[in-house]
């Protein structure tokens, strides 16, 4: 069969449909086959170039087509930097379809001609892409001492032999093509040329785990010879944290593994080990999580521009941050949560405390008749969960702020806010809550409480105060967990 250049009309069959479609071109308008628009890689998407084959034979149902990617393009003939296709081209669909060129829509351009051209620029020329060690962090997002990080991955192009015009970067995960890049600059054999990756796909897409994950390949070629390699990359700090980020719609997802074991649930206690984890893991997702589900610290700010924070807390054995050892005690028996590492010593346990706040409230009605009332024992628990799941987010940001800030005493000494060492820690006289309503309370930090007014400072700072609903991990520690996932590129 002569290989002519598709054109609208052109008929396509899918080997799993029951019936044809014709082709509709839509990524340019200007260069035309026989009077019809020429069509390119582009010409994919289901709906608007791709129409549906009758009965799909997988689904049973109407064809619904799901195409990926146009396969066997002409890269020397592009229209606007897009390869072209031909009647020898296929297109895959993700449901497991192969769409192909019944006819073309037209006989008036065969390309045999331009084939044989292009075999003969194949002779005496050589292309290299290397890849350039480094480290990749998206945005450039800054360090705990301000520096703003790595942004690029850089490659190096060589020309060997020869000379080059028209180069096309493609970059491609599991065989599916992640981004592509016109190279404007030609080449003359001996020459070199940097070209920069941000990491992020054609579709603005970043995610950490295309990097780790493996099979991602850089290709170099002007559509007659080209070269690639594979992209090496690890995590450089931790394993623990994956990072995506939709430049699209300005929002990052954080997928956060943890690790905890059931250590002690004391007899009368009403929740179970894995109510404790639910609880704890829904903590970690309300107060590090900065997006507009909160009326207070809802964004981060990188470079001037907003960004929402989801995170997805995970609790599993595999890749996760040191483990957390969970009790639940029942008053009058009190435990209190630490989670902190200093050489050979490790203290990480978590406690839920049953009963604390109806104590505490039933005191504080006794003690300060009409200012605070008593509560219910059921009451009481509820507020439990709640100081819970606040002190199972400031426990598990203790190993984030040791990875951010680099030593014991960011973390360890509640920013400041504590001490008088990082293992003696108690709240600093002078630490207060901010009083505005409308100031967020950062998560990570102590607040001075003077013992003589503890119930009463305990209650009017979390009953009137807002404590809860103010609390928030500060917009750098959320930073600094994002600068937690940077990568080792080679």
């Amino acid at each position: 069969m002569k290989k002519t250049f598709l054109v609208e009309t052109a008929q396509l069959m899918c080997d799993k449909g029951s019936g044809f479609s014709a082709l509709k071109v839509t990524s340019q308008t200007s260069s035309l086959v026989g009077n019809k628009l020429q069509a390119t890689e582009a010409d994919k998407t289901p709906n608007v170039n791709i129409f549906p084959f009758g009965i799909c034979a997988i689904t049973r149902k109407r064809c619904q087509p799901a195409p990926i990617g146009w396969h066997d393009r002409i890269e020397w003939k592009k229209l606007d930097g897009l390869a072209s296709i031909t009647n020898k081209s296929n297109l895959r669909c993700s449901l497991g379809g192969v769409i192909k060129c019944v006819e073309a829509g037209q006989s008036f351009y065969g390309i045999e001609d331009n084939e044989r051209q292009k075999d003969s620029r194949k002779k005496n020329k050589v292309i290299e892409i290397k890849v350039i060690k480094s480290e990749l962090l998206p945005l450039g997002i800054l360090d705990f001492a301000g520096k703003k990080e790595n942004n690029n991955i850089r490659f190096r192009i060589i020309a060997r032999e020869g000379s080059f015009s028209g180069l096309f970067l493609r970059i491609y995960h599991k065989g599916v093509e992640l981004y592509s890049e016109s190279i404007q600059k030609n080449l003359v054999e001996g020459e070199e040329h940097i070209v920069l990756w941000d990491g992020f796909s054609s579709k603005k897409i970043y995610d950490s785990r295309t990097f780790v994950d493996g099979d991602l390949i850089a290709t170099i070629t002007d559509g007659s010879i080209s070269s690639k390699i594979e992209i090496n990359s690890s995590y450089k700090r931790v394993d623990w944290v994956d990072v995506k980020i939709d430049n699209n719609i300005k929002e990052v997802y954080l997928t956060l593994r943890v690790k905890f074991r059931e250590k002690k649930i004391q007899q009368g206690a009403t929740l179970t080990f894995a109510d404790l984890v639910s609880l704890a893991l829904e903590g970690i997702k309300l107060y590090w999580g900065r997006n507009k589900s909160r009326t207070i610290g809802n964004s981060i700010t990188i470079e001037g521009t907003e960004f929402q924070v989801f995170i997805k807390p995970i609790n599993t054995q595999e890749k996760a941050m040191p483990q957390l050892d969970v009790s639940a005690y029942v008053f009058p028996e009190v435990g209190w949560s630490r989670n902190w590492g200093y050489g050979p010593f490790e203290f990480r346990e978590l406690f839920f405390n049953e009963g604390l706040s109806y104590r505490y409230y039933l005191a504080g009605g006794a003690q300060y008749p009409g200012k605070y009332w008593q509560i219910s024992e059921e009451a009481g628990r509820t507020k439990d969960k709640q100081i819970y799941l606040h002190t199972s987010a400031h426990e598990v940001g203790h190993e984030i702020l040791a990875v951010f800030g680099g030593d014991c005493d960011y973390s360890y000494t509640h920013k400041g806010t504590s001490g008088p060492s990082c293992i003696i820690q108690a709240p600093i006289e002078g630490s207060k809550l901010p009083k505005s309503l409308s100031d967020e309370i950062d998560l990570m930090k102590y607040y001075f409480v003077e013992k003589e007014k503890e119930i009463d400072n305990y209650i009017d700072g979390f009953e009137f105060n807002n404590f809860y609903g103010r609390s928030v991990a500060h917009a750098k520690d959320v930073l600094g967990l994002i600068w937690c996932s940077k990568l080792v590129v080679k």
